[in-house]
């Protein structure tokens, strides 16, 4: 992108700052690799697009709304999984999860960000031919939109801009806020004598949190990170990916890194998604465990229903199916006993039941479940359920 597509973008997103403008701006690079700005009443409604979208959603959640618990935040993920990012920040708004005021600096800070991302495209020629920027007329009327602040387009651009040439000033303008830091040599950095931050940085860059994200966890802005991972890079001790990446433990034959090796294996196994299955059928249980661990998901099974609700609190699965007929409870009253539970409000819940008529389904929807699922079933039909409602890994926490 040259200066002169720079100004381009400013001029088409100022162009918006007038109460009689509304519509969208779309910013695209490739199919992969676009952003779009939604305006109305001349103000910026919300924007979205780039390639970390649900890290930078995240972390801005974490950011703004700290109150959120840990636990709660990933269970809202999952279930709003298939939702647009504004649709999420309006049921944190109904729940009472985060005020009005900082849900406007959220929206800020998220619009800051990427258009401080498109600003850096100016350094990479391979991007500026195919750069595009085109204006296209407001969808249908919007009510998500209408509960959203919004937001003063030049306010957006100038911090922005600002930051964008802070960074530039710093020497950085060659590596993106974006990047996933991964400890490359770990027995080679302790052989160094190397500063607090860098301790603090070498300890969480397991390559599932983005420099960005790193800034946050140590109470720090992301030029002072940058800076100190720099010389790490060039050292060849540390590397850059563009995506979540797991970083490598070393491999010895010595028992001390042996059991460095298990405890990096049994970390990276507790960060998988747990699966429960609530069956009193020895063989459904045995083949939703086939299905579920060849895809390398933790899976827990209860066939007994007096113990349910007990045992899914202490476990707090991240996804349940529910058999719909068993004895002593049935699977719509103990569908609507989960969702009063605060833990399991969220929680994807599907239903197994070999009964597939609409008035069966209605009610299952009526009780708060997710979806249905027939019996027997069938390993693709899980797999779908489980794509379609459970995100794989959670290592930006």
């Amino acid at each position: 992108m040259s200066q002169n597509n720079s100004k381009e973008i400013i001029t088409q997103l100022l162009h918006f700052n007038d109460k009689i403008h509304k519509g969208n701006l779309i910013i695209e690079v490739n199919e992969k690799l676009k952003w779009q700005f939604y305006f109305r009443l001349g103000r910026l409604s919300w924007v979205t697009g780039g390639q970390n979208s649900k890290e930078r959603l995240k972390r801005n959640i974490n950011l703004y709304c700290p109150e959120v618990q840990r636990i709660e935040l990933k269970h809202i993920l999952l279930y709003h999984k298939n939702q647009r990012e504004e649709e999420i920040l309006v049921s944190l708004q109904r729940k009472n999860l985060i005020d009005r005021s900082k849900l406007t600096e959220l929206m800020k800070n998220v619009a800051i960000e990427i258009l401080f991302d498109i600003f850096q495209l100016d350094n990479d020629e391979k991007f500026v031919q195919n750069l595009s920027c085109e204006r296209v007329p407001e969808e249908p009327e919007d009510k998500i939109a209408l509960l959203l602040p919004l937001l003063d387009i030049k306010y957006i651009v100038q911090s922005a801009k600002k930051a964008w040439h802070e960074w530039q000033k710093s020497g950085l303008s060659h590596y993106s806020p974006n990047l996933y830091p991964v400890v490359k040599q770990p027995t080679l950095l302790r052989k160094h004598i190397i500063t607090e931050t860098q301790k603090q940085i070498i300890s969480l860059a397991d390559g599932t949190k983005t420099i960005r994200t790193l800034a946050l966890k140590i109470n720090s802005d992301i030029i002072s990170v940058t800076r100190s991972i720099d010389p790490l890079i060039h050292s060849g001790r540390m590397e850059f990916f563009t995506f979540p990446h797991l970083r490598k433990v070393d491999v010895s034959n010595n028992h001390k890194n042996s059991n460095h090796q298990k405890l990096a294996s049994l970390t990276l196994r507790e960060k998988q998604p747990l699966v429960a299955c609530v069956d009193d059928s020895e063989m459904i249980c045995m083949t939703m465990k086939r299905i579920i661990s060849n895809l390398n998901y933790r899976f827990m099974s209860i066939q007994e229903p007096i113990q349910v609700i007990a045992t899914l609190l202490k476990n707090k699965p991240d996804f349940i199916f529910l058999d719909l007929l068993m004895p002593v409870i049935n699977g719509y009253e103990l569908c609507s006993q989960l969702r009063r539970t605060p833990s399991f409000r969220d929680t994807p819940i599907v239903i197994l039941t070999g009964k597939n008529g609409l008035v069966d389904r209605m009610r299952a929807k009526v009780v708060g479940s997710t979806d249905f699922l027939s019996k027997p079933v069938e390993k693709n039909q899980v797999i779908g359920m489980l794509e379609k409602y459970l995100t794989v890994g959670d290592g930006n926490e």
